[in-house]
């Protein structure tokens, strides 16, 4: 039956699910067929089992009609909007964190390309802010790191990005490529502003990321989770067990 070469697929799909031990069937009275497959870290087992193996679950019971529920009073609508951001942090011994940043403004005005003296890895973490106008701004953001002296330390380095100065005090950006309409900037400045004003609290939020990403790490590598064989086991239902769904007969209207 071609069914029957589903099932290890669907098996390898819940791989991760296991069943009590207590449930299989181990009377070899009530299996059918019993087919063992070999996925080189685990065994994959498939049994079909006589129709007396598995019972029916019952049907669940009717649910009841709720009563109506009042109608809501009507709420304002909140603006969202999304900012895309992507981009590397470079960071180096001794010198501040730069980030060169690929933005694309809503409107379809095109990307925009900027250095800024914000390391917006810590910002990476922050999923929406709030403007002066209530409008929510929903970040989609993916940074990647590198690190400068260990990239220079290869046998073969790859050219060291050319980083702007920025002034010191708050943090700015300073636009290499692409022309912003008036006003895309400004969901921008409102992260950078967000970055004045916590960066304390960024930085203890990533450090603890990262420590917790470290921990994990560590723990996979000192006990590494040991696979499990699975067993899958099914029995066909004969038509009489095969409940239809009800359906609705309306009386058309004269």
């Amino acid at each position: 039956m071609k069914t029957k070469h589903l099932i290890p697929m669907l098996a390898l799909a819940c791989a991760n699910v296991h069943a009590d031990e207590a449930s299989i069937v181990t009377d070899p009275s009530k299996i059918i067929e019993s087919t063992t497959y070999d996925l080189g870290d685990r065994l994959l087992t498939v049994q079909e089992l006589t129709p007396d193996a598995l019972s029916v679950p019952p049907l669940p019971p009717p649910v009841a009609p709720q009563p109506a529920q009042p109608p809501r009073p009507a709420t304002q609508r909140v603006a969202r909007a999304f900012i895309q951001i992507g981009g590397t942090t470079y960071r180096q011994e001794g010198q501040p964190a730069r980030s060169l940043i690929t933005y694309h403004p809503q409107g379809g005005s095109g990307p925009v390309t900027f250095w800024s003296s914000a390391d917006w890895s810590l910002l990476a973490g922050v999923r929406e802010l709030t403007d002066s106008s209530g409008k929510i701004w929903q970040q989609m953001c993916m940074i990647t790191s590198v690190d400068l002296d260990r990239q220079n330390s290869r046998l073969q380095p790859r050219e060291r990005p050319p980083i702007p100065s920025f002034p010191a005090g708050r943090a700015t950006y300073q636009i290499i490529s692409g022309t912003p309409a008036a006003g895309a900037m400004a969901p921008v400045q409102l992260f950078l502003s967000y970055y004045d004003d916590h960066l304390a609290e960024l930085q203890a939020a990533f450090q603890q990321r990262a420590a917790e990403q470290a921990r994990r790490v560590a723990e996979e590598k000192a006990h590494p989770p040991i696979p499990e064989d699975i067993f899958v086991q099914y029995r066909i239902m004969a038509p009489e067990e095969i409940v239809k769904p009800e359906t609705t007969q309306t009386t058309p209207s004269n």
